[in-house]
């Protein structure tokens, strides 16, 4: 079963997590989230960048192969 409680992420450098670096790679940009909140643990992991996309948060799902971002949200 999926762990579906929300996690901050805590790493030293938030440019540097796979998910960003896949966003940034995707849209061109140098962004760095303001948070990192790993939203499910399971047959895929899915995150939540806060503030990346001008102030907005995106959703990047990792699957076994590929970081693919799946939608853009407005906070």
């Amino acid at each position: 079963m999926a762990d579906r409680i929300p996690v901050d992420i805590a790493i030293a450098s938030l440019a540097e997590h796979p998910a960003v670096v896949a966003w940034n790679r995707l849209t061109g940009a140098r962004a760095v989230p303001n948070r990192i909140t790993r939203l499910n643990e399971g047959h895929s992991v899915v995150y939540r960048l806060l503030g990346v996309k001008d102030g907005d948060s995106v959703i990047a799902k990792l699957c076994s192969r590929h970081l693919h971002t799946v939608v853009a949200t407005r906070t």
